[in-house]
């Protein structure tokens, strides 16, 4: 009995470890399913990541709050340069301690039960705020003037609710455009419905340009051996554009997966990887965190969110990323540049006159869709017919109309240029006459050029010849027929202007010129990057939505600009001879050599 009593005295220490263990174990099993289900990828292949980011379980997020960005793929990364430096760092200008574009956002957007992220920072938020700055009327709490996640992700997400990458949200603005949320509502249960005939042309006047690019692209789980260039970020920034960014989403990340609300985010370095979510960033601060041991926990990249202006608490839909977070962990930073001028244009009139109720066709661009106030009218009188198309419109010329000025409506009201039609109802009477065609098609001031047609008359008289709304001086008429007649582009005139002919009868109908710029001086003619030069010449028209190269180098810096003077900053570019040029629709001017010094 005593050695019975021995053993068991000796074993009962053991039956104590080993149910402390069970009981252990059973609570670390209990708290586990209390947690998110998580299914984090194998981390050593950036493969294995981009094929997890790409799953229901990543977009789904802590099921509350979905995510859904896809890294870019390196087929598509190849196909894009990285973006340059903008001219302000280039040019070693200090930048402020801080920039914010938020005030002109729309009102804080959610994504719901969609993996659509992307679509919310380049569609919604990025494109809304780009249009705000040419629309500055524009009402951006209006579903007007918000474009549309559902036109952009239902058109990018391969018909499954796995999210996108940013450059397939990119290509698509430039190559089919964006149209608004009144136009195609956001349904977070409706990834698969693609847009109809008619919002594919009203999206086509919303393109952008081609020279989006990328900050960085990173692969795998950071932190990142080579970090990322948040200068090149915030220089994008204090210049006045927008950025888009794709981060990884961990559970310590403010108002996700029971974490709590907080106005700066900086990674614990241990929480578990949630998945991917594009954003859209919209200001930085240097001292957003005081209290931070360095620069880098310091400053902030101020990001909106597509959650709801509920979340995070009292910072209602807004978060600073910490700079040590953006340079170690975000994997890729987007900036793109909108094209500009996209109200309705009239190039052609099908015929320069007609009867009620006959049929003209308007050539053109930026007429969009008939939709809301889209419509034409013939010297003030609306068309009761008319199709659209975003480079067409036929129309009927509706009874009552008298002869005048043509104009086509976009659907906001934005009038187009106007043409000339002769409005016949009584079967006779004058002969307007019509312009056929101009040869060259372009070309600088003092270039003569041959415009055909017919109803000019036998000699010019009092008739007249406008570039736009510049005449050609008496001394410019070089000959003059009833079909055919010669004269010299005037100065005064840049761009693509409309050439019409007036005589007794009317105003012909127009055709397009394309007028050549020139240059004929810079002061200085050297200086190094930041420095501020003059350009003298012709035919730069009167808009800054125009560039200037310095050698391959397009400069943001215009300062001032009119039909024969601008000021510009020399960009950033290597010490050597470069050649300037002026690029406007009308064409590109002859090169004038610039010495850029150090």
């Amino acid at each position: 009995m005593s050695i019975v009593r021995r053993r068991a005295s000796a074993g009962a220490p053991g039956v104590h470890v080993s149910t402390r263990f069970l009981v252990l174990v059973l609570i670390v099993l209990l708290a586990s399913l209390a947690l998110p289900a998580i299914a984090a990828p194998v981390v050593g292949a950036a493969s294995d990541l981009q094929s997890y980011l790409g799953t229901s379980q990543a977009t789904a997020g802590d099921g509350t709050h979905h995510l859904g960005f896809k890294p870019a793929t390196t087929a598509a990364a190849a196909r894009f340069e990285a973006a340059g430096t903008p001219d302000r760092l280039a040019a070693g200008q200090p930048l402020g301690a801080s920039a914010d574009l938020s005030a002109q956002l729309p009102p804080i957007g959610d994504q719901g039960s969609q993996g659509s992220c992307v679509a919310w920072a380049t569609s919604y938020y990025y494109k809304s705020w780009s249009e705000k700055q040419e629309h500055t009327g524009w009402n951006l709490s209006n579903a007007k003037y918000q474009f549309s996640p559902s036109f952009m992700y239902n058109q990018i997400n391969g018909g499954g609710d796995y999210g996108s990458t940013f450059p397939d949200a990119f290509d698509l603005l430039q190559q089919k455009g964006d149209v608004d949320i009144s136009e195609m509502p956001y349904n977070d249960n409706n990834y698969t419905v693609k847009p109809t005939s008619t919002q594919l042309e009203a999206a086509k006047p919303y393109r952008i340009a081609s020279g989006w690019s990328y900050l960085w692209l990173q692969n795998g789980l950071g932190p990142f051996s080579q970090t990322n260039d948040i200068a090149k970020a915030k220089a994008w920034l204090a210049q006045g554009k927008l950025l888009v960014m794709g981060i990884p989403v961990y559970y310590d990340f403010p108002d996700f997966g029971g974490s709590g609300a907080r106005a700066y985010y900086d990674y614990n370095g241990s929480a578990q990887f949630a998945g991917g979510h594009g954003v859209c960033i919209c200001g930085y601060n240097d001292n957003i965190n005081p209290s931070g041991a360095d620069a880098d926990h310091r400053g902030g990249f101020k990001m909106v969110n597509s959650w709801g202006s509920y979340w995070n608490g009292s910072s209602k839909g807004y978060v600073w990323l910490s700079y040590d977070f953006v340079k170690r962990y975000v994997w890729e930073g987007w900036t793109m540049t909108d094209l500009t001028g996209d109200g309705p244009t009239i190039s052609s009139l099908s015929a320069a006159s007609g009867n009620a109720g006959g049929s003209i066709t308007i050539s053109g661009n930026n007429f969009g869709a008939k939709r809301r106030n889209a419509s034409v009218t013939f010297n003030g009188t609306a068309a009761t017919q008319a199709t659209f198309t975003n480079s067409s419109i036929t129309a009927t010329v509706p009874s009552g109309a008298t002869s005048g000025q043509v104009v086509a409506y976009d659907w906001d009201g934005a009038a187009s240029n106007s043409m000339s039609f002769m409005v016949d109802n009584s079967g006779g009477g004058a002969t307007l006459p019509v312009t056929g065609g101009i040869s060259p098609g372009s070309g600088k001031k003092g270039a003569l050029v041959t415009i055909s047609g017919n109803g000019f008359g036998s000699a010019r008289g009092s008739s007249t010849v406008k570039f736009g709304t510049v005449s050609v001086p008496a001394g410019s008429y070089v000959s003059w027929s009833d079909t055919s007649l010669a004269v010299k582009v005037p100065g005064g005139v840049g761009g693509k202007p409309i050439v019409t002919v007036a005589t007794a009868a009317g105003t012909s109908n127009g055709v397009a010129f394309k007028v050549i710029p020139q240059i004929s001086t810079m002061s200085p003619a050297s200086g190094r990057p930041g420095t501020v030069i003059t350009i003298t010449g012709q035919g730069f028209g009167t808009s800054k939505a125009r560039m200037v190269y310095f050698g391959s180098k397009g400069v943001t810096a215009i300062l001032s600009w009119s039909n024969t003077k601008m000021r510009v900053r020399v960009p950033g570019v290597a010490p050597s001879w470069v050649h300037v040029k002026v690029r406007t629709v009308g064409g590109t001017s002859s090169g004038k050599p610039f010495k850029v010094t150090r």
